[in-house]
């Protein structure tokens, strides 16, 4: 056969230094691409038009919608989603059939199709993982794949860990220190909006507090400021005007490197138990603004460990600072792999995208329609701070269905100091 030839040649490239697997999948996709291409061709459905397919081949919408763009997309790997499974096939080659397309074409998207399961085994075994396996090849409709399969995982997570949360709230503030302006407050707010358990039988991190040097390692946490001033400083910073009326208790918990977890006790299980538990707090001159030999960078990071429908890591720097277009990133904190920081900031870069919103001068674009009460919620914190939503711009890191357990990181060049 003619494709077996063709994929003895292209694994012998594989094996000289080509990589064989993009090669493969191009070259077989596009064999099934143009063998359907002359095969509508040849009954007169135009490939342009779905509907068209439809009539001619008397086939559902759907099927005729995936032909036709697998052979319209531009992309050969942007098709392979598109190909319907076995049974899908066996109908698409039936609806030809009865249309009289030529035997000799027939043959032909029979063969590509034989070739295509077969590439499908050698390099994945599955539609699924190749798909997986093509998200680094394929930008067009990345984006897309990308959150279905993050998706999934979301609901998985949710059923292995028995909690999940509509939201997930990570809130920076970065203001120049009233006494010092060589160094700087800095305001978070953290928490899980409609968390609920779907067990009710483990504690929970709502947020975790923490700072680190360059290197990853940790740095002694100064006095926290609690942004709700009726809680004491000892006290777990609950934000309780933003939180349910009802909330399971809360404690502090110390870890074994150098953090503090802030936990939720056990609690009732399904919607009538769910909640929204809010902390926030302020370090007072707790980081330098200039450029040091071992500290160049200032992070703001948001530890993701809980399975979440949508994450807004938001930071609000005050205008008279000169940090400006932070870098986003999500990093892998499984430990049995590459972690961040203890890797190194170079290792641990997970290749998700989400969006990047920019909240304006003055935080103009602050409103979301996913958290109630969220302008208040800000207005609140920079209050306390000492400053007004007028003195701030905002840049906003939007993930739908991010990945656990992963850290999502806001990077500053710190200036040098003139």
């Amino acid at each position: 056969m003619a494709g077996t030839t063709k994929e003895a040649a292209v694994l012998q490239e594989g094996r000289e230094g080509t990589p064989a697997f993009n090669i493969h999948v191009r070259g077989v996709t596009q064999r099934v691409r143009s063998a359907l291409a002359e095969a509508l061709a040849a009954v007169g459905a135009d490939a342009t038009k779905p509907q068209s397919i439809a009539r001619q081949l008397k086939l559902d919408k759907s099927l005729a919608w995936k032909a036709a763009r697998i052979v319209t997309d531009t992309d050969p790997f942007a098709a392979i989603p598109r190909l319907p499974g076995r049974s899908g096939v066996k109908i698409l080659m039936e609806s030809l059939d009865a249309a009289s397309a030529p035997q000799s074409m027939m043959s032909e998207l029979r063969d590509a199709m034989s070739e295509f399961d077969k590439m499908v085994v050698t390099h994945a075994g599955s539609r699924e993982t190749l798909q997986m396996m093509l998200a680094n090849v394929s930008k067009e409709g990345q984006a897309e794949r990308d959150e279905a399969h993050r998706k999934m995982a979301f609901q998985g997570n949710s059923a292995i860990w028995g909690v999940q949360a509509r939201v997930q709230l990570g809130l920076h503030f970065v203001a120049p220190n009233a006494k010092d302006s060589s160094r700087l407050d800095l305001g978070t707010i953290s928490g899980l909006i409609d968390f609920k358990r779907l067990r009710q039988d483990a504690p929970w991190a709502v947020a975790y507090r923490q700072s680190l040097d360059d290197e990853g390692r940790p740095i002694r946490l100064d006095a926290m400021e609690p942004i709700d001033d009726s809680v004491e400083p000892n006290e777990v910073p609950v934000l309780k005007a933003f939180c349910s009326s009802s909330l399971p208790k809360f404690r502090a918990q110390p870890t074994n490197k150098g953090a503090v977890r802030f936990e939720i006790g056990a609690g009732p299980v399904g919607i009538t138990g769910s909640a929204t538990c809010v902390t926030g707090w302020i370090n007072r001159s707790t980081a330098t603004y200039y450029a040091q030999p071992d500290d160049q960078f200032g992070e703001l990071m948001v530890h993701l460990n809980t399975p979440v429908e949508v994450l807004i890591h938001d930071c609000y720097v005050h205008r008279s600072l000169d940090l400006h277009d932070p870098e986003t990133l999500v990093y892998s904190q499984l430990p049995g792999g590459l972690t961040y920081p203890s890797d190194g900031r170079e290792f641990g870069i997970l290749p998700i995208a989400g969006d990047i919103i920019d909240l304006g001068d003055g935080l103009t674009n602050l409103t979301t329609a996913e958290v109630p009460r969220f302008r208040p919620m800000v207005e609140t914190a920079l209050a306390r701070i000492g400053h007004s939503a007028s003195d701030f711009r905002g840049i906003r890191f939007r993930l739908r269905y991010p990945p656990i357990p992963t850290l999502s990181v806001m990077r500053y060049h710190l200036p040098e100091r003139e």
